[in-house]
């Protein structure tokens, strides 16, 4: 059976997203799976798995917001700024109260500076951030802009923050959590992760592992997973330009996801303004 489409996982903590991966494979009887976004060991929830000729458009299923839910547990500062890291500092807990919290979580909403933990898998001159980390190399990590949409505070106690962010894709939690605790004179490292939402898909729709192992899971199809592209359903004329991946000279704006009339995607095209024409990006 050949498969193609999107599959939204409930990724249980303890296994890493390559891991996921490597499931789904032997469950689907495919090497054609990828995913969308990384979730640490330490995280759970929502990650998007890409199938067959889904892999073609992972990096626009990969929304530019997400939704997690996180706790910050105070008095103890890791390397790792999590639970996973050995503990390199500890310090007695500074009072604060809930009206303290949400003036950390008002300013620190909107754009923000952010600099990305020493313990990622960002690549620096070609080389992972992490590999520095573990060779006790110094090494210099720029800022970056992310945005912070939401702050909610769900629960709160003299050693612990549990809220819920809305976020722009890039943002490390770990950080953020860092961050909110040095806000209110502390220090603190993140003890829970879950994300439960990117873009449009949610942690509701989601199949844990078990599921899928057992075929009990949905697809959810090509042009049902780029909801904010344009469709544009073809004629067998257009139909035989589109499918070897011709330009389309007619200028249709934005994305488009060529539909033939059987309702298969065939192809996904972005106009070119300049020129009045449209122009093949994926071929599926």
């Amino acid at each position: 059976m050949s498969y193609n489409g999107v599959l939204l996982v409930n990724k249980e903590k303890g296994m890493g997203s390559t891991k996921v991966v490597s499931k789904v494979r032997k469950a689907l009887n495919t090497r054609d799976v990828g995913h969308c976004g990384t979730l640490d060991p330490l995280a759970e929830g929502l990650l998007i798995i890409t199938i067959g000729k889904a892999l073609k458009i992972s990096r626009f299923v990969e929304a530019d917001t997400k939704e997690y839910e996180t706790t910050v547990t105070l008095g103890k500062e890791t390397a790792t700024l999590d639970a996973e890291g050995e503990f390199i500092n500890e310090k007695e807990i500074s009072p604060f109260n809930r009206e303290d919290i949400l003036k950390v979580f008002k300013s620190l909403t909107g754009k923000i500076k952010q600099r990305p933990p020493i313990y990622s898998a960002l690549s620096k001159d070609g080389k992972r951030l992490y590999e520095y980390a573990r060779e006790n190399i110094e090494v210099e990590i720029p800022e970056r802009e992310i945005e912070i949409n939401e702050l909610e505070l769900l629960e709160c106690n003299e050693t612990s923050i549990t809220y819920r962010v809305k976020c722009s894709k890039g943002t490390y939690i770990r950080v953020l959590n860092d961050t909110i605790a040095k806000a209110l004179n502390n220090i603190g490292y993140t003890t829970f992760l879950k994300r439960t939402k990117i873009g449009d898909f949610s942690l509701d729709n989601a199949y844990s592992i078990e599921e899928i192992e057992a075929h009990n899971f949905k697809l959810i199809a090509i042009k049902d997973s780029l909801p904010e592209f344009n469709k544009y359903y073809m004629n067998d004329f257009e139909y035989n330009i589109i499918k070897n991946g011709n330009i389309f000279k007619k200028y249709l704006p934005g994305y488009q996801l060529m539909i033939d009339k059987e309702g298969n995607e065939i192809g996904l095209y972005m106009g070119d303004e300049e020129n009045k024409v449209t122009k093949c990006i994926r071929i599926f």
